[in-house]
């Protein structure tokens, strides 16, 4: 039996306007929109700018940028819009 948590995120797709197409572990794809957590600022700031929001990537557990920047994968499962 397969023990990998569900939520875990195998594939993303950054989409216009803040939007992450993302694959999970049990094969449902969500979108997830950042613009809210881009808004409230702190280290999420860094991603306001389109060109460096679209170099998000799948770190083989949740989505991630550079400078360290993720996002609970729990969230983005649990929140995310299935499609």
């Amino acid at each position: 039996m397969n023990n990998i948590p569900v939520w875990i995120v195998k594939d993303v797709v950054p989409e216009d306007d803040f939007i992450l197409k993302i694959t999970f572990a049990d094969g449902k794809i969500k979108r997830y929109d950042m613009k809210c957590i881009i808004a409230k600022g702190g280290v999420f700031k860094k991603i306001a700018n389109p060109i460096l929001f679209a170099q998000a990537y799948a770190d083989g557990t949740t989505v991630s940028w550079a400078d360290d920047i993720d996002i609970s994968p729990e969230e983005l499962y649990e929140n995310g819009v299935l499609i």
